[in-house]
């Protein structure tokens, strides 16, 4: 028995010279040079040791709750916040590389079964410290009724639960599923509260509609891109918007579908329009996400934003749906055009109309850009007469010949030689120059600008400008119109 600290220290000190004999590993030499010249087995450590004693000190050094082997949790609390700190950023930096490098492997997320999984408790009022009854692992009683089971105890529960989140009797998956992607065609849902099937959601207005759809579409090897041939090959997809009197008395909402619903453009669907007209949308499939804008003042970047809908100079016109969305940092741009929220499930997105979005149309950047793009395409009839130039212009934008109350007013406006001064590109240059700019002063500016493009900036000293000139203003205002962005 030990009589003073000392003697501890003493027992302690022979008890654990003698361990790494009774494991057979190498002697320990001192330093680092043990762990760089491979002296140390790590997966020796692993053996059991015949003596039940020596076993027993083994496991408590080197199993799963040694104490000389701490969790992340409990290291990070013992070295402090300054580690810790060091840390993420040095994450923060791998995880960039791993998103923004060309040779970055292509990953999805996935979860692994702990090798015993276990019943949890119900947490009584939401509270994690408040533990309920023990519940088994098993489907919601609500979908799957009286006679449900428990999941196996060796799994889980999680492939389980996809099988029968996917199962044919399931009524709700099927359903959903075909109400959303007909929200997405038609501007409104047969269920109109596309997140909640609940008792205190509002009735299909078509019951035997949806009912069919999603038989369908589960007989059809739940393949979307089916589903998305059905709806908009039907003979209600195909109808016209234009309301008939009888019929608006009758149905003024449009509840039983006897028109097409005027539908608004999502913000993505409105940039990549912009690259259609201009002719340079990339349809390349898959890839690393772009940033298309600069990020708020208020994010984690900090500084001011210049609205611009592109400012990645490697590839700025490939389809928005790659888009670099940062939750911390999402640009107040997208916030302008309605863009669900990316903090939480979005079943629909709740569109407004406000004059952020006219003044971003005709300031931004982006749209000037559109603007010349359109007018430099290759079929574009540069020699043609205003006549025919407008009127390739509506077929690009509208796929419609004008009228002609449209073309009269058009050739007024091109033809008209007090026509204002040509509209600045940004909004920087509303404010007109006290002082004519001499060429070192321009080409001052465009240097900077070059070199602002490079890095990804979007202010109003790194943004080319050239004004306008007057049939290039005159495609920026049917780039603006309504019928641009609404589908008819």
């Amino acid at each position: 028995q030990p009589a003073s600290l000392k003697d501890v220290g003493e027992i302690y000190t022979s008890v654990l010279a003698e361990l790494p004999k009774q494991m057979k590993l190498k002697p320990y030499v001192g330093g680092n040079g043990s762990i760089r010249n491979n002296n140390f087995d790590f997966e020796k450590v692993k053996d059991p040791i015949t003596d039940p004693e020596w076993e027993s000190l083994r496991q408590h050094l080197f199993g799963d709750a040694s104490p000389i082997l701490p969790d992340n949790r409990t290291l990070l609390t013992a070295l402090g916040a300054q580690f810790s700190n060091a840390e993420n950023v040095i994450i923060g930096k791998r995880y960039a590389v791993e998103m923004t490098h060309p040779g970055a492997p292509a990953r999805a997320m996935a979860l692994e079964d702990k090798s015993r999984p276990k019943d949890a408790p119900v947490f009584i009022r939401g509270e994690p410290k408040n533990f309920g009854p023990i519940v088994p692992r098993q489907f919601l009683e609500i979908i799957a009724g009286s006679d449900r089971k428990p999941f196996p105890q060796d799994s889980s529960g999680r492939l389980e639960m996809a099988k029968a989140i996917t199962d044919r009797n399931n009524p709700l998956t099927a359903r959903v599923l075909v109400n959303r992607a007909w929200q997405w065609h038609f501007g409104q849902a047969i269920v109109r509260t596309v997140s909640d099937f609940g008792t205190r959601s509002e009735p299909p207005t078509h019951p035997e509609l949806l009912d069919w759809m999603a038989t369908w579409f589960m007989d059809n090897g739940w393949s979307l891109k089916k589903l998305h041939k059905l709806m908009v090959m039907s003979g209600t997809y195909q109808q016209d918007s234009r309301p008939i009197a009888k019929a608006m008395q009758a149905d003024a909402t449009n509840q039983w579908l006897w028109r097409y619903n005027i539908r608004r453009l999502d913000f993505e669907e409105i940039r990549d329009t912009m690259l259609v007209l201009g002719g340079n949308l990339d349809a390349k499939m898959g890839g690393q996400p772009i940033p298309i804008t600069a990020p708020s003042g208020s994010g984690r970047y900090g500084g001011g934003m210049l609205a611009s809908m592109s400012s990645d100079t490697k590839n700025p016109n490939r389809r928005t749906v790659y888009a670099m969305i940062d939750r911390a940092a999402l640009p107040d741009m997208f916030q302008t055009f309605d863009f669900a929220n990316p903090d939480m499930s979005t079943g629909e997105r709740i569109l407004t109309t406000v004059p952020q979005q006219a003044l971003f149309m005709l300031n931004s950047p982006f749209v000037a850009e559109q603007v010349r793009k359109l007018i430099a395409r290759p079929d574009f009839p540069t020699s043609g007469s205003a006549e025919e130039k407008v009127r390739f212009l509506y077929r690009m934008a509208f796929q419609r010949a004008p009228r002609a109350e449209e073309l009269k007013m058009s050739l007024e406006f091109l033809n008209d030689d007090d026509a204002p001064a040509p509209a600045a590109t940004t909004l920087s240059q509303a404010v007109a120059e006290p002082t004519p700019k001499t060429p070192e002063e321009i080409a001052r500016e465009e240097r900077a600008a070059r070199k602002g493009m490079k890095l990804g900036r979007t202010s109003a000293a790194a943004t080319v400008s050239r004004q306008l000139n007057t049939f290039e203003r005159y495609a920026q205002v049917v780039l603006l119109s309504n019928e641009l962005i609404f589908v008819n």
